[in-house]
């Protein structure tokens, strides 16, 4: 089967594979991950993606659809309920497409030709997103779908058929049943992939966003999130999520206790949203506070999160500042050290700290640029 992106003219990733298991065991193809049908296929289908930055050549290696029976689609042990189950099964031809949940992958090549079982053709050309079968019993199968369905409608600017909008909408309270991480992998896109605020329209339409961003469901916090979403392309999930949570920074840390986000990430996203509201009152700030916030590690991401929020003045003057410093400027090298205090008679203590950030400070605004002028700050900060 081949994915949707050759079809509307965006390049082609991956490739699905249609395989029927009692075929590959008869001629000694073992299914599974690593098995000898991936590997065949792999070398067979695969298609140079791109380079990593040591330069090596990249490849999407196919998938193989290997499709549960409707009484295997749960698993038995420990999933959540409503996922779909990766249990190996009897599958044929057909039967993977008809069993597709959107009409997003339902073509599959046959030397050259495309042989389109289910109508997808149509729909592609009217720019529809449409549930193949009863739309309920697809998203019964995998609450997931909820959401992927609003994240292809968002991305693709495609429309969403209205039976498969109407049992999104009806089954949006199931999506609580889905495990924190793969929400998260699907929001993740929706906020990253373009068209993000086409995509929280249909997540606050069909009531998932109540369900998935319950920390900012309020109307007027995600009114401006709206906004300001309308000003962002495609980007990194630290700047999707710092536009979203710009003003409701103090939920970031719940947000992502629940869906389970890194250390990392949590202080990522926190930081670019502090630093981009340094940013929206830059003109305000002293020389030392800009250059604290300009030498942070995601200060570019900041910028964008800021001008998305209305602020394109501060943008471009913290932008260009930041090109006009150099690194020493921004980090420069402590004129004295806490050894040197002592060295000094001074007793070490809390004061310590705050005697050397007001020399950094000294520093950073260029009024202490050796060491008479750098004991002078300290000094003043002991008395």
């Amino acid at each position: 089967m081949v994915k949707i992106d050759q079809s509307i003219g965006q390049s082609q990733r991956r490739f699905d594979i249609a395989a029927q298991p009692q075929q590959c065991l008869a001629t000694g193809c073992r299914l599974g991950k690593g098995g000898r049908l991936e590997q065949l296929a792999a070398k067979s289908f695969r298609r140079r993606h791109g380079q990593t930055r040591s330069g090596a050549k990249q490849y999407w290696p196919p998938e193989i659809a290997t499709l549960a029976q409707p009484e295997q689609l749960l698993h038995q042990r420990g999933m959540e309920q409503g996922a779909r189950s990766d249990l190996v099964c009897r599958i044929d031809f057909v039967d993977p497409l008809e069993r597709h949940i959107l009409q997003l992958h339902p073509l599959a090549p046959a030397g050259g030709e495309v042989l389109d079982f289910v109508g997808g053709r149509a729909d592609l050309e009217a720019r529809l997103i449409r549930a193949i079968g009863d739309p309920r019993e697809r998203f019964l199968e995998d609450h997931l779908r909820l959401l992927r369905c609003v994240r292809f409608a968002a991305r693709m600017h495609f429309d969403i058929d209205p039976a498969t909008w109407n049992a999104v909408c009806e089954l949006a309270p199931l999506i609580t049943r889905v495990s924190p991480e793969r929400i998260g992998d699907e929001l993740d896109r929706i906020f990253t992939q373009g068209n993000q605020a086409r995509g929280l329209t249909h997540l606050r339409a069909t009531g998932l966003a109540d369900k998935v961003l319950a920390e900012v469901a309020g109307v007027h916090h995600l009114d401006r999130a709206h906004a300001r979403l309308a000003h962002l392309g495609a980007c990194d999930p630290v700047i999707g999520w710092g536009v979203v949570l710009y003003d409701v920074a103090v939920t970031v840390e719940a947000l992502a206790l629940r869906l389970r986000w890194s250390r990392a990430r949590t202080r990522d996203v926190a930081l670019a949203i502090e630093t981009a509201h340094d940013i929206a009152r830059w003109a305000s700030l002293d020389l030392a506070s800009q250059k604290r916030a300009a030498r942070r590690p995601t200060f570019g991401a900041a910028l964008t999160i800021a001008g998305c929020a209305g602020h394109r003045d501060e943008e471009r003057l913290a932008r260009t500042a930041h090109t006009q410093w150099s690194p020493e400027e921004l980090r420069p090298p402590p004129l004295l050290t806490g050894e040197d205090l002592k060295r000094a008679g001074h007793a070490p203590g809390p004061r310590f700290k705050l005697a050397l950030d007001a020399l950094e400070t000294a520093q950073l605004e260029g009024r202490a640029t050796d060491l008479e002028t750098a004991w002078q700050a300290v000094n003043a900060a002991l008395d």
